[in-house]
């Protein structure tokens, strides 16, 4: 390949987690597990299985019900270890609780942990954590709508997921790999009507000082929706907004332009691309929805790019943009999520209606994971069946088809905040580049929300992520989603 040696972080990456991750032992069905506190838990059925670790069903002795699971791998292995002590620190049920109270929320897609402890398991020590079990991820729903969800269930899914940032940014850390693998619904009755977010394996504290960036971090994350900070290898809230965005685009049908380029061997190319994207994002969004930007989603992408580095965003402002679209759509925002897809005329839709087969058999053969758990697990969740009339028109504007600009600044990634002229650079140039521009935005008080709130890839490997710097607990960098959580 032409430009192997500009890929570093990658393949040492790649290497390194062949001789460092040890597969888990099985457990056999029946097994009890006994966690810190002395807690018992038998084991059931296995329910998916990935790279680092398997996750099986479970319920406490005693009890019938498999309403949790436990995730088990190897007590050498880094990513259970940096998720464990995540959840530990910042997701106790006490806190979320709190949070929610404050914030007049009756519903919140934060997870949290049940108990945790270390097993020995055909004489070798493995750890593992309980957690409460959830339904099936949005891979499946996009997969049976050929990629794309109801307009309606993408504003509801995003309000969802800025509540949990807010939360998460609240405790200092970042998550930095929302996707569609990493949310699932919720279980039992109104369960569907909530989505969570999993997967904790890359939350590290975020930036408040200099923008530094760090050649151990570059790329890290879901290369489809790394932020550019992430790409520089600097944790910033930002970053988390920018990997929303870039999911909210995905879902209302568009492809991504390093998608559609097929760039994402490289991901150099992939930052570049992203930078191109971001630079000019009003005409970048144009290409992808000819017929109509939705508003809140230009909103929002517009307001990201005005975002400094170490600026704390303005969650009920963005959530706002989505709440109105919500009222615009006639689109109640409570209930079970919706995620069938109505009959729409074309002058209604941005994007023509998709082939479901040839972008199923896309998304499969995108289906390359360093390994990852199976998403694709064959639970049925009871989603709104309601056929109810949705407005979806927009205001609409007669636009012409731009492709995104391929300007990147010249600026030095330490002075990324400080807006300058854009300037042409060649495609193959792969020193980071980017203008992230300053505007300083007022914060709004949250307002109580009194209605319930609802919301592969290829992945670069990078190892030793900091969990939390103060406390000096490292591990490295988790690559398995918890999409298995949900039942088989």
């Amino acid at each position: 390949m032409p430009r192997v040696a500009k890929p570093k972080a990658a393949a040492p990456a790649k290497k390194a987690k062949s001789q460092l991750y040890k597969m888990p032992e099985k457990v056999k069905e029946g097994t009890v597990f006994t966690d810190l506190a002395e807690g018992q838990w038998r084991i059931g059925p296995s329910i998916g299985v990935g790279g680092f670790g398997e996750i099986y069903a479970a319920c406490k002795v005693g009890e019938k019900n498999y309403d949790a699971v436990v995730k088990c791998e190897p007590h050498g292995n880094g990513p259970l270890f940096v998720e464990m002590h995540f959840y530990l620190r910042n997701a106790k049920l006490k806190d979320i609780k709190q949070f929610m109270q404050k914030n007049g929320l009756k519903s919140l897609g934060m997870p949290y942990i049940l108990a945790n402890g270390s097993v020995e398991v055909n004489g070798e020590k493995h750890r593992f954590i309980v957690m409460p079990r959830y339904g099936s991820d949005l891979t499946k729903f996009l997969e049976r709508n050929g990629k794309r969800l109801p307009e309606g269930t993408v504003y509801r899914l995003a309000i969802q997921m800025l509540d949990v940032y807010q939360y998460m940014h609240s405790k200092g850390y970042v998550h930095a790999d929302l996707k569609a693998a990493n949310i699932l619904l919720g279980l039992g009755k109104g369960g569907a009507a909530q989505a969570y977010l999993v997967d904790f394996g890359l939350a590290s504290h975020f930036v408040t000082g200099d923008f530094k960036p760090d050649p151990k971090k570059m790329h890290n994350g879901t290369l489809e929706y790394t932020s550019r900070d992430a790409h520089l290898g600097v944790p910033t809230r930002r970053s988390d907004l920018e990997v929303l965005g870039y999911n909210l685009i995905e879902w209302l049908g568009a492809e991504l332009p390093w998608v559609k380029q097929k760039l994402l061997a490289v991901p150099l190319k992939v930052q570049k691309a992203k930078e191109a994207f971001m630079d000019n994002i009003g005409e970048s969004l144009k290409a992808l929805f000819p017929k109509g930007v939705p508003p809140p989603i230009g909103d929002f992408m517009k307001y990201v790019t005005k975002l400094t580095h170490n600026q704390e965003p303005d969650y009920d402002k963005c959530s706002s943009w989505f709440s109105s679209a919500l009222k615009q759509l006639k689109i109640p925002n409570s209930g079970d999520l919706d995620f069938k897809l109505k009959t729409q005329n074309s002058s209604d839709n941005n994007l023509s209606p998709p082939s479901t087969s040839q972008a199923a058999t896309a998304r499969k053969a995108r289906k390359i994971y360093s390994p990852v758990l199976n998403s694709s697990l064959d639970e049925e969740i009871s989603a709104s069946e309601e056929d109810a009339e949705e407005d979806m028109s927009y205001r609409k504007k007669t636009v012409k088809k731009v492709t995104p600009s391929a300007r990147n600044a010249k600026v030095s990634p330490l002075t990324r905040d400080a807006p300058v002229p854009a300037a042409e650079s060649s495609p193959d140039q792969t020193k980071p580049k980017s203008t992230p521009k300053e505007r300083a935005t007022p914060k709004t008080s949250r307002k109580p929300k009194g209605t319930p709130k609802t919301s592969k890839t290829i992945k670069n490997d990078c190892t030793n992520n900091k969990i939390a710097a103060e406390d000096g607990v490292a591990g490295q960098s988790k690559r398995e989603p918890f999409s298995a959580l949900h039942i088989n």
